[in-house]
Order: structure tokens, then C-alpha cells, then sequence
């Protein structure tokens, strides 16, 4: 998302090291909070929300990290719209990098397998984040998350209109419904190994579309 905004490389570095250590405020909180099955009582949620605050700390006083990575950190779980934590800061009053790596620790936390629950598709996690309506995040920030990664993320097993199944290899940022895709069962029911099926640009073959993600799980059935 940096690149794609153009960012220079300090910043980008600065971003990616936050990214990297946003969390590490967790460390202070309490194991049986952590831990707890169930929901959190107010005092319990209000503990849990400091890690952001004793993240900043940890970065910039324990760390020697720059203000600015620690700012990246404490702020990532502020929302557009003014409704986070823990400053209630909005809109562009959030640091940009913190607004970066809120969309990108979302859509990560969608895809990942929970003990409450499967992971999500990329496609449906993309729809979730498109589908937010400048609430949590800076819809600018969306623009360049999609441009980067596509509607259909590297991975993605999906369904063509003609039957083939394929997973997405290379993103389009001028098409992002048109990727670059390798064929894993053609539309006479072959399947290829090791990387072995044809490669699919859609950009060039304007016949073929994509029908559907594919759950993974489903793909192996």
C-alpha cells in the first residue's frame, strides 16, 4: 500500500517496522484477559485497549524507535469516523501509517482461522472491507489496498466462467477483476500438479472470466 501511495522509502521502512511491532503492547496485558473465553466486562475491555498506548511506550521509550513509528502503532486501531481508540482521533488527524496497517491487519485477521470460527475467503474479506463506507477506514487507504492486492488476492482459488478452476498469481492494479491466473483443473475435469497448468492473463483473454472465489476447503474436496 506504501508503494503504491508512493511513499518514500523512509517512511515506507518506519510503516513496515510498526506494522511489525503494532501489537507488541499485548505483552503488558494481563494472560487471563488474553486469554478469557467470553466477553470482556468494561474494566477488562478498557485493559485490553491500553496495549496500544503501552505500545507507543515500549517502541519509543524502551525501543528507541522513532515518534513516528511509535504514533503508527498506537493509533492503528482509530477509526475514520472517530469512533476508536485510544486518542478518538478521525479522518486525517490519524497518522497515515497507523491507517495503513488498520486495513491491513483487518483483512489478516479475516483470512485467519479463529478457535470461534473458519477463515474467510480473500474475496469475501475484500467485499467486507470495500463494504465499509468510510466507518473504520480512510477510504483512500481501501483504493490503494484493492489497487495492490486485487479484488481477487495472490492465492485465491477461483471459479471461471468456463468451468476451469485456477488460482489468482498476479494482481492487476488497472483491472483488479481481471488477474493473472494458473490453471489447476481444466474445463474437462485435468487436473495439474506442481505448477504445471497453463497461465491465464485475463487482460488478454477477454472470453474467459472469473464466476466465483473458491473456498479452499471446498477446492480440496
Amino acid at each position: 500500500m506504501g508503494e503504491y501511495l508512493l511513499l518514500p522509502k523512509q517512511r515506507l521502512q518506519q510503516i513496515t517496522i510498526s506494522a511489525l511491532l503494532h501489537d507488541i503492547g499485548m505483552l503488558k496485558i494481563p494472560a487471563e484477559i488474553l486469554e478469557k473465553e467470553g466477553k470482556l466486562d468494561e474494566s477488562e475491555t478498557q485493559l485490553m485497549r491500553s496495549h496500544t498506548v503501552y505500545g507507543y511506550k515500549m517502541l519509543v521509550n524502551d525501543l528507541f524507535y522513532t515518534d513516528e513509528i511509535g504514533k503508527s502503532a498506537m493509533q492503528h486501531h482509530e477509526r475514520w469516523d472517530g469512533n476508536g481508540y485510544p486518542g478518538k482521533l478521525s479522518g486525517t488527524n490519524i497518522d497515515l501509517g497507523a491507517r495503513i496497517i488498520s486495513v491491513a491487519d483487518a483483512f489478516e485477521a479475516m483470512v485467519s482461522a479463529k478457535s470461534y470460527r473458519a477463515s474467510m475467503v480473500g474475496y469475501a474479506a475484500m467485499k467486507n472491507l470495500l463494504a465499509d463506507n468510510a466507518r473504520r477506514f480512510d477510504p483512500d487507504i481501501i483504493k490503494a489496498f484493492i489497487a495492490s492486492m486485487g479484488i481477487y488476492p495472490i492465492g485465491s482459488i477461483v471459479l471461471m466462467n468456463n468451468a476451469i478452476i485456477a488460482r489468482v498469481i498476479e494482481s492487476n492494479p488497472q483491472a483488479p477483476l481481471r488477474p493473472k491466473v494458473r490453471v489447476l483443473i481444466d474445463e474437462f475435469a485435468r487436473a495439474y500438479t506442481r505448477n504445471s497448468g497453463e497461465i491465464i492473463d485475463l487482460t488478454k483473454n477477454r472470453t474467459l472470466f472469473i464466476a466465483r472465489a473458491i473456498n479452499p476447503a471446498e477446492y480440496k474436496e
